[in-house]
């Protein structure tokens, strides 16, 4: 701002000088020779003032053009220097570390090199019994992506549902091959073909959009987090991108209507049609769940897989928080005062203390816990 203004200064100086200079030539021929002189003088004073100043000028700007560069050509090595994704070798998963490395290398290389490749893997199914070809069913995606500032733009990907080929090998798995569907017209007959029994699960794993965009959002975030990178957010092309690190209730704007209500009851009567909602007990707290919709778990119940949760403070309802599941796989359910919130890759614990809505723990060795819990069972809104 300084620089602008110095030659705004300038110039109307500038303008000022060419004016006074013009005035002689219409004053009458008898002006005195001194008075010319001065004026001469002060042109040049006020001309060399202006030199200086943007001299000055221009060497701040050559030193913050400096600094720009710098910080550019820096920009620049963070970009080329992004780690490889990698997989640890894990007992919960001692899978995914091998096919993750063998969808990068085959799949990855029939894309243009990028930034970073990252898969999406989703396993449906184990089958171990050949330890010289255990066969693995599953989702499984190699997405490209480039670093434009703090966010991963995807330049490229694609989808590889089928079965791999594994053995044990003394440093762990290898993948030693993979079964692969077709895409186009042939490709449930091709899934019959390369995942045999568990086909219909398979493409019921691919159908479920929003759980794999979760297992995305969350393996982009363990790979963030587990190279310390300034990444904040990823992006596809033509949408809006997505904000690592913020929790659901963080984004989610409240829809259900609860001025002038009174009572749970109030609540639900003013619903739309096709909302769920049900009443539970979270700690010692009695709360009202709405869910944006619901589903037949099974027989006789419908369950819910989010929820604005409502309870009464000084004898009126008022919001509590909002919670998500990662798809109809994982329900929202309740055990001992405890609210279960699962997705494919971890399970929430949530309790309700003192008026807010807390989590008590978080981890992958939840899901036997999330399994004995019931389900809570939401009525529908007809």
């Amino acid at each position: 701002m300084r620089k602008n203004i110095s030659i705004f200064a300038a110039l109307t100086l500038a303008a000022a000088l060419a004016a006074g200079c013009s005035t002689p030539a219409l004053e009458p021929a008898t002006q005195p020779q001194e008075q010319a002189a001065d004026e001469a003088e002060a042109k040049d004073e006020a001309e060399a003032e202006a030199t200086e100043a943007t001299e000055a000028e221009d060497a701040e700007a050559a030193e913050a053009a400096g600094e720009e560069a710098e910080t550019t050509e820096a920009a620049g090595d963070a970009v080329t220097e992004l780690p490889a994704y990698t997989v640890p070798a894990s007992e919960e998963d001692p899978y995914k570390a091998a096919i993750s490395d063998y969808i990068i290398k085959e799949f990855g290389s029939h894309y243009d090199k990028a930034d970073v490749s990252i898969p999406n893997i989703q396993i449906v199914a184990e089958e171990t019994d050949d330890p010289e070809d255990i066969r693995v069913i599953g989702s499984y995606y190699i997405l490209n992506y480039d670093l434009k500032g703090d966010t991963l733009e995807c330049v490229s990907g694609g989808s590889y549902p089928g079965c791999m080929h594994l053995k044990q090998t003394a440093d762990g798995y290898e993948v030693t091959s993979s079964d692969i569907a077709e895409d186009g017209e042939n490709f449930t007959e091709s899934m019959k073909k390369v995942c045999g029994e568990w086909a219909d699960a398979a493409m019921a794993v691919l159908s479920d959009q929003e759980t794999r965009e979760l297992v995305r959002k969350f393996t982009i975030e363990d790979y963030v987090s587990e190279n310390n990178l300034p990444i904040t957010k990823y992006q596809d092309f033509g949408w809006d991108p997505v904000v690592l690190f913020a929790e659901e209730a963080d984004l989610h704007e409240m829809t259900t209507k609860i001025d002038g209500c009174e009572t749970f009851t109030q609540i639900v009567d003013g619903l739309e049609k096709g909302k769920g909602y049900a009443n539970a007990t979270i700690g010692d707290t009695d709360v009202l769940l709405v869910a944006s919709g619901t589903y037949s778990y099974e027989e006789d119940l419908y369950a819910a897989i989010d929820a604005e949760i409502f309870y009464y403070n000084d004898g009126k309802p008022e919001y509590l928080g909002y919670v998500e599941c990662g798809g109809t796989a994982y329900p929202l359910a309740v055990k001992d005062g405890v609210l279960y919130v699962g997705n494919g890759h971890n399970v929430e614990k949530m309790t309700v203390k003192d008026g807010k809505l807390e989590t008590v723990e978080e981890g992958d060795n939840l899901f036997d816990e999330l399994e004995t819990a019931e389900i809570v069972e939401f009525s529908t809104v007809e």
